[in-house]
C-alpha cells in the first residue's frame, strides 16, 4: 500500500522516528516528513473512527482536562483574544457587521467568550466533538453541534469560520475543509490555524 501525504498526496516521505504520544492509536505510529511538501505526518494514519473517538474526549486524550491554573486559564484567554484582535483587523469595520459566526474546534470556548463580550446578540455555533467541552460552551451561548454533517441546511449563511488547530485531526483535510467553507456566506471571512 502507497502511503501518501495528506496534504499534497505525494508518496515520497522521510521516517523520523517513533511517535511519543500518549493515547494508544497513536502508540505504534511514526512520524514521517513528506518529500515534496515537508509536512510532517504519522504513518501508518489512524482510521477515521479511532480519531472521532480520540477527538471524542481530546481534552483528556491529549491534555489530561482543561488545566485550572488561573494563570493557565489567563494564557489561554489571551491567546483567543490576540486571534480575535487578528482576525477583526481584515474587516474594515473592525467586525461590526458580522451576525454569524461558526467556530470548528472551539474547545473549551476562549474565543466564543471574547467574540460573544464583544458582540453579544452574535449568533454562535460550534461544532464541538469532544464531549467534555459542549456545556461550558452552550453556557456561554453558543449552539453545539456534533459535525459538520448536522449543519448542512446552514450552507452559505456565516460571516466567519473559526478553525484554530482543527485540521491536524483530520484524515481528510481537503474534503474536511471543502465542506466548512461551503458553510461561508459570500464575503465571508475563514481563520484558520494549523
Amino acid at each position: 500500500v502507497v502511503v501518501r501525504c495528506p496534504v499534497c498526496t505525494g508518496a515520497s516521505h522521510i521516517s523520523l522516528r517513533p511517535y511519543r504520544g500518549h493515547s494508544q492509536i497513536f502508540g505504534k505510529v511514526n512520524l514521517v516528513r513528506c518529500a515534496d511538501c515537508q509536512l510532517v505526518f504519522v504513518r501508518p494514519m489512524p482510521s477515521e473512527e479511532d480519531l472521532y473517538e480520540y477527538n471524542s474526549a481530546y481534552s483528556d486524550n491529549a491534555h489530561g482536562g482543561l488545566n485550572l491554573h488561573p494563570g493557565a486559564l489567563l494564557f489561554f484567554s489571551g491567546m483567543a483574544l490576540l486571534r480575535l484582535e487578528h482576525v477583526l483587523s481584515y474587516y474594515p469595520d473592525g467586525g461590526a457587521n458580522i451576525k454569524s459566526v461558526l467556530e470548528i474546534g472551539p474547545g473549551h470556548g476562549f474565543f466564543c467568550e471574547h467574540v460573544l463580550r464583544r458582540s453579544p446578540a452574535c449568533s454562535y455555533s460550534v461544532i464541538e466533538s469532544d464531549h467534555s467541552c459542549r456545556e461550558r460552551l452552550r453556557t456561554l451561548g453558543a449552539t453545539v453541534y456534533e459535525n459538520l454533517n448536522k449543519l448542512d441546511s446552514w450552507r452559505g449563511t456565516f460571516d466567519l469560520l473559526v478553525m484554530s488547530h482543527v485540521l491536524e485531526h483530520s484524515g481528510d483535510p481537503f474534503g474536511f475543509l471543502d465542506a466548512a467553507i461551503g458553510l461561508l456566506a459570500p464575503g465571508g471571512v475563514v481563520f484558520i490555524e494549523v
